[in-house]
C-alpha cells in the first residue's frame, strides 16, 4: 500500500525515522548551542522517544540521523543550519522544509555536491 501512494518503496520504518528525526532537529535547533551540548542531545533524544514510544536507546540508535546529533555535539549544527535554505514544498510543515535543507548541506558536507540532484528521493521544491 505505501509504495503504491510513494511511488517507490517505503516502509513504516522510513516514517518512523523522518518523524524522530524531524524532532530531535526540532529540539535542537531551538536550543541554545552555548549549553551543555550532552545534556541538549539527550533532551532532543528524550523528546524523540516520548513522539514514538520507544525507549532512548531504540529512538537514538534507530530513529535519529546520527549526524543530527554528532554535528550538534561537535559544534557544528549551528553553522549548518545557518547555511541550510529550507525547501519550498507547500506539503511539508516549515519544520520538516527547514529539515530537508539542513540534510541537503550536511550531505553536501559529508559527500559533496549532492545538492544538485535530490538526495533524498523526495519531490523537494
Amino acid at each position: 500500500m505505501l509504495a503504491t501512494v510513494a511511488g517507490e518503496h517505503v516502509t513504516a520504518k522510513d516514517f518512523r525515522t523522518w518523524r524522530g528525526t524531524l524532532t530531535a532537529f526540532t529540539v535542537l535547533a531551538r536550543q541554545d548551542d552555548t549549553a551543555d551540548r550532552n545534556a541538549q542531545v539527550l533532551s532532543a533524544v528524550d523528546a524523540t522517544s516520548a513522539v514514538l514510544g520507544n525507549t532512548r536507546a531504540v529512538a537514538r540508535a534507530h530513529y535519529v540521523h546520527p549526524r543530527v546529533l554528532s554535528s550538534y555535539l561537535d559544534g557544528t549544527f549551528s553553522d549548518l543550519l545557518a547555511r541550510s535554505v529550507p525547501t519550498r514544498n507547500p506539503a511539508l510543515t516549515p519544520e520538516e522544509r527547514s529539515l530537508l535543507g539542513f540534510l541537503r548541506v550536511l550531505l553536501d558536507e559529508e559527500f559533496g555536491a549532492v545538492t544538485d540532484g535530490d538526495p533524498l528521493q523526495l519531490p523537494l521544491d
